[in-house]
């Protein structure tokens, strides 16, 4: 090993005094040409892969948040994409009528109070609107509605009955 070492200091030493020519020490002037070009070709191949890299790491990135979106968006169509059709005010406020004994009753629209200054259907209509201005558009109406209006502890049959008159409603306008 000490010959070694001391070889490659013998030879430092004569290519410093001009004893040895530099071709002999590092090659032809082709082979350092070819050296530096592998060389060149390394690094540019280096930064190109680097680009690459980033490409693809950017497109992965792009590629997540575009279906995190179409995700969000699907989701969000879903639910207000497939919502009933609410019927207007009228025709639900008839339907309640109708599902609280219509003139059979002595409380229409199943209004309980007597007011003074407003009568039992203009109460249910501000009822119907008040409700569909708080409801978010998720699940049924008529439930949400029956919650408040007529609570399914008092009156478990209110919904179904408000539908039945909807859709015999809904029948009825079909036909004409």
């Amino acid at each position: 090993m000490n010959d070694d070492i001391n070889d490659v200091l013998a030879k430092k030493r004569a290519w410093k005094k001009g004893d040895i020519d530099r071709r002999q020490k590092d090659g032809s002037r082709a082979d350092r040409k070819n050296l530096a070009e592998v060389y060149r070709a390394g690094r540019e191949s280096e930064k190109r892969i680097r680009v690459e890299e980033k490409k693809s790491e950017h497109s992965a990135f792009v590629l997540a948040v575009c279906l995190v979106l179409g995700l969000m968006i699907l989701i969000f169509w879903s639910k207000s994409g497939h919502a009933e059709e609410i019927p207007s005010v009228e025709v639900i406020a008839s339907a309640i009528w109708q599902a609280e004994g219509g003139n059979r009753t002595s409380h229409p629209y199943g209004i309980l109070s007597h007011y003074h200054h407003t009568t039992a259907h203009q109460a249910c209509i501000n009822t119907i609107r008040h409700r569909l201005r708080q409801w978010n558009r998720r699940g049924d109406f008529i439930v949400f509605l029956g919650e408040t209006y007529s609570p399914p502890r008092i009156n478990p049959n209110w919904v179904r009955l408000v539908k039945y008159f909807l859709s015999k409603e809904k029948n009825q306008n079909e036909k004409l």
